[in-house]
């Protein structure tokens, strides 16, 4: 009897230790889960010669400067991807009739998106699903490419007299766009009257109620909460503003100008980067000053630099969350640097050449 169960038993032990084995390889991989680190960071501009440029960690990658360069007076890098192989590189060139014709350099070579160098712009790029989606606007029309392709009827009608893409996200397969809209194509304050539209898969969201003006550049997605970042005209003073799935909180009680450039999301946190205004009080009416560079942590503002010259600029350019880092791309008097966690991290660029868009890529390890 003794004998006949022996078999038994070693099944039963062999059983027993191939769980154990699995379930000590199940917790060994989930102990060994590595929290994801910045390898290679990259920033998107110009260089002082106005030539498309971007920089990776900090060295100077001059992007071929056009398809015909003896037309090309200005270029430059507005944002890029990185999708296996291939990088992007959206953007744009200025000729000597002074057309806008927007831009990309895929693998450094360049293409205009659309055919002749039509008036155009390419704000913005995403990839999402082997799917490249671009961002801007063709005669003034905000336009999505899909592969190429271009989709102008992204809004509602009537149409604006003018719109552009600034920003674009696509999560659960649903696109999301930010569409700055005005009714004349040029002009100052107050008779540009300017307005931004959050549009999901052409449906028009107003989030922020028919302020009569508001910018909003920065937009961010995720399985459940959509950000948008900005600043609107609120009794007459303009206040950086987050929304949250269409809900309002002012960031700042600051009376001047708001720049709202970037918005990340980490571990349930919600970060956003731009400028407030330095006032000096000691007058009965306050007169500005300066700028400081911003970045909000779940709307609790972290001053990095105090800028008091008047004629510079400073503020945060762009936001990217890596693991459990938040790193920030800074300018500061035309010079360019990243930031890390809120403290200085990286040297840029000396100056950041024209005062156009600057934006930053991360890749992970």
């Amino acid at each position: 009897m003794i004998t006949k169960s022996i078999p038994k038993v070693i099944s039963v032990l062999f059983t027993l230790c191939f769980f154990l084995n699995s379930c000590s390889k199940e917790e060994n991989s989930q102990n060994t889960d590595k929290i994801a680190t910045a390898k290679d960071i990259y920033v998107c501009g110009s260089d002082l010669n106005g030539v498309a440029t971007i920089w990776k960690n900090g060295k100077a990658i001059t992007l071929d400067d056009g398809l015909d360069p003896s037309l090309n007076t200005v270029s430059h890098a507005n944002q890029m991807c990185i999708n296996g192989n291939d990088i992007y590189v959206v953007g744009f060139r200025v000729n000597s009739t002074s057309t806008n014709a927007g831009t990309i350099w895929k693998n450094g070579v360049p293409t205009y998106i659309e055919s002749n160098g039509t008036y155009s712009h390419a704000n913005v790029i995403t990839v999402a699903n082997n799917d490249v989606y671009i961002g801007g606007d063709i005669s003034g029309v905000a336009t999505i490419w899909k592969n190429g392709v271009p989709n102008s009827n992204i809004m509602t009608p009537p149409a604006p007299t003018f719109s552009t893409v600034e920003a674009i996200s696509v999560s659960n397969n649903i696109i999301y766009t930010s569409i700055s809209t005005s009714k004349t194509s040029g002009g100052s304050l107050p008779n540009y009257d300017y307005r931004t539209k959050i549009v999901k898969d052409g449906l028009v969201y107003d989030f922020t109620k028919g302020s009569s003006y508001e910018d909003i550049k920065a937009l961010y997605t995720t399985k459940s909460d959509v950000y948008v970042a900005g600043y609107a005209q609120i009794n007459g003073f303009y206040k950086a503003t987050l929304w949250k799935n269409g809900v309002a909180t002012t960031l700042s009680d600051e009376k001047g100008v708001i720049s709202m450039n970037a918005i990340c999301v980490i571990n349930n946190d919600c970060y956003v980067g731009g400028y407030t205004t330095i006032f000096d009080n000691s007058t009965p009416n306050p007169v500005k000053i300066g700028n400081k560079v911003t970045i909000w942590k779940n709307g609790i503002p972290t001053y990095l630099i105090n800028d008091n010259d008047l004629g510079s600029v400073a503020k945060v350019c762009d936001l990217k969350a890596v693991g459990n880092d938040v790193f920030a791309l800074v300018e500061v008097k035309g010079k360019l640097s990243i930031w890390k966690n809120g403290s200085f991290y990286q040297d840029i660029a000396p100056k950041a050449g024209y005062n156009y868009t600057n934006t930053m890529y991360i890749t992970t390890n």
